[in-house]
């Protein structure tokens, strides 16, 4: 892998490598965010735009002859202009310019990632990297390219960094999978399919993961990584599969380089693979296995960087997937029979040999049997439509394969049943026919999203019939709906109250313990469970049962500094986004937070260490360009 330049002006405006010699954000390095956007006045300390030379190529001096390219540029990387329009600076012009055309480090114009990293286009059909591209996902923020994710979990679990959520909420997430080239060189960008976050199940900043929910049947779909959680050695051969700068999908092979690093956080691994914003949450496999080995999560822009081992992550993740209701996969318990988790739907043609209905399996192994020795191909796929209990209705009319959208998959469905009263009679008139075709084809595209959540605020007390889906305790609304859909599907009747009754505390609400005298103040770490503000500790154990099951933690008092429902700025005792004690958001305050909680949390959400460690100069020049000073 060619070496690149490390700038450092780059490092320490965009990763703060002065305060732990390495530390990986999720701020666009090439994408003009606005909160790292530098005014165009600034220029004039390190030389003009247009300069003399070709944006698009390395010209050997300052700046270059596109002024807008060359601002656009040097507003993220100064040393563009303040030293030389190198290859760094072309391969970001190729990324950002428009009159590039694929110059720079992209190379021949069309569908090309970011950081001159190897298309997945390009990996043979049916290789361990080809598959194992399918389960890897681009975390979106309110629309917006944001980290990678990849699928850890059947049905809907994914993980990513802790970094990449830290302050977010899970309905600002989306998740969309498929953003990759059509072909390995040119090309054009394939059709994506989104799927909403519907809840973020765990984080540990520690070991800088967190768990995701999405709706829908995600690894139906696209299938799910296998996991390697052995202990690491130096020069062991890898590969990631990334989103780098939030561009397509890529992939870059390398090997681990060095062991137990304190960088981002204790024990990393230093590797030779890509580091840049964008990649922070990718999967790193082994080349031996195919199996996720670690998570990338941070490094300098298009450099090696470093990444958390599965080894110190699985203790922890591994049962609180459990917990979730996720399957997970374990490197070495590979699939090898019909009915195995993670092979994939019956319904959806697949790279590996079986799919998850055994029956179904068996039903068409025994007509094909190549659809169990080598791959569960579209012939596999289309046979299984003919001859099995097609999965019938899923997150809405039309979807009825279940994964979120109306598509293809759904049509072949439908004409597999025609002129029969089997799935795909949408207009239940006992035959499906043209009407039922057009029925589908009105709905054609991506399922709206679903229509609240357990534990969303406003929907109503779960110890009462409300007349809507869901209700405002997450915990007992979850308990309730395990044993009866219909309260979260269409509406939280008498049964429903009733069943909370059984499950939930509806004496006086709230987890028993939380609010009495003598357990702690929930704006402090206190070693034992529960604290004593009633609303607090029932908000934060409804997110993290940890913290009323086992121990009221760091991890738990820092959930209370930021959350609405805890008070740490007044007698609490703690700080946090929007504490007067949390000092101006304008200038460096010496510790976590600022005093002003919209625009404390706008940084945050862009800049973990300023809530997690320091609100510091660059917190605060971050704060300048995007918070209302008056």
């Amino acid at each position: 892998m060619g070496s690149l330049q490390e700038h450092t002006t780059v490092e320490k405006e965009m990763f703060h490598i002065t305060h732990a010699n390495i530390r990986c954000t999720c701020l666009w390095a090439l994408s003009a965010v606005a909160i790292l956007m530098v005014s165009s006045n600034a220029f004039a300390t390190y030389g003009a735009c247009p300069g003399a030379g070709d944006c698009c190529s390395p010209n050997g001096s300052p700046s270059c002859d596109d002024a807008d390219c060359c601002e656009s540029v040097c507003a993220q990387d100064a040393f563009c202009c303040e030293t030389e329009w190198d290859q760094f600076c072309a391969d970001a012009a190729a990324d950002i310019c428009v009159n590039c055309d694929g110059g720079g480090g992209g190379g021949g114009g069309g569908c090309a990632p970011a950081c001159g990293k190897d298309n997945v286009a390009c990996l043979p059909d049916g290789s361990g990297p080809a598959e194992n591209a399918r389960h890897v996902g681009q975390l979106l923020l309110n629309g917006s390219p944001w980290c990678t994710v990849w699928i850890v979990a059947s049905p809907n679990l994914v993980m990513t960094n802790q970094h990449c959520v830290v302050g977010g909420n899970a309905n600002q997430f989306s998740v969309r999978f498929n953003y990759e080239c059509d072909a390995c060189t040119g090309g054009s960008e394939e059709s994506t399919v989104t799927f909403n976050v519907t809840e973020i199940v765990a984080t540990n900043a520690g070991l800088d993961y967190a768990i995701l929910r999405l709706s829908g049947d995600p690894a139906s779909q696209f299938g799910q990584a296998t996991i390697d959680p052995s202990a690491h050695s130096v020069g062991t051969a890898i590969y990631e599969i990334h989103h780098a700068d939030g561009d397509v999908k890529a992939v870059d092979e390398g090997q681990i380089t060095a062991l137990n690093q304190d960088v981002c956080v204790d024990n990393e691994s230093a590797v030779s693979v890509v580091a840049a914003g964008g990649a922070s949450g990718s999967p790193v496999f082994r080349t031996e296995n195919d199996c996720v080995t670690g998570i990338c999560n941070c490094g300098p822009f298009c450099a090696p960087g470093f990444m958390v081992p599965m080894s110190n992550i699985w203790p922890s993740a591994g049962p609180q997937i459990a917990a979730a209701g996720g399957t997970v996969l374990l490197c070495g318990d590979d699939p090898t029979e019909c009915g195995d988790p993670g092979t994939g739907s019956c319904f959806e043609p697949s790279a590996t040999p079986f799919c998850d209905d055994a029956e179904c399996c068996n039903a068409v192994c025994n007509t094909d049997n190549f659809c169990c020795e080598t791959e569960w191909d579209e012939k596999c796929a289309a046979m299984a439509a003919q001859i099995c209990d097609t999965p019938c209705g899923g997150d809405c009319l039309g979807d009825l394969n279940f994964d979120n959208i109306v598509s293809g998959a759904d049509l072949g469905i439908l004409l597999a049943n025609w002129d029969t009263d089997g799935c795909g009679d949408l207009n239940i008139d006992g035959i499906v026919d043209g009407q039922d075709l057009g029925v589908l084809l009105a709905q054609w595209g991506e399922c709206s999203p679903p229509k609240g959540e357990c534990g969303e605020v406003g929907s109503g007390d779960c110890c009462d019939p409300n007349g809507t889906p869901f209700c405002d305790d997450a915990l007992c609304c979850d308990l309730v709906c395990q044993s009866d859909p219909f309260c979260c599907e269409s509406e939280w009747d008498d049964t429903c109250a009733g069943s909370a009754g059984e499950l939930c505390d509806c004496s006086g609400g709230g987890n028993e313990g939380c609010g009495e005298a003598g357990t702690g103040d929930c704006c402090e770490a206190t070693g034992t469970p529960f604290c004593d503000d009633q609303v607090c500790c029932d908000a934060i154990c409804a997110a993290d049962a940890f913290c009323c099951e086992t121990e009221w933690d760091q991890m738990c008092a820092d959930m209370a500094a930021k959350s609405a429902d805890c008070d740490c700025g007044g007698g609490g005792g703690g700080k946090g986004c929007g504490s007067p004690k949390s000092g101006s958001c304008f200038k460096p305050n010496g510790s976590p937070y600022c005093n002003d909680a919209a625009c404390c949390e706008t940084v945050c959400l862009a800049d973990a260490f300023c809530c997690d460690t320091e609100w510091d100069q660059i917190c605060a020049d971050a704060a300048a360009d995007t918070c209302d000073q008056n």
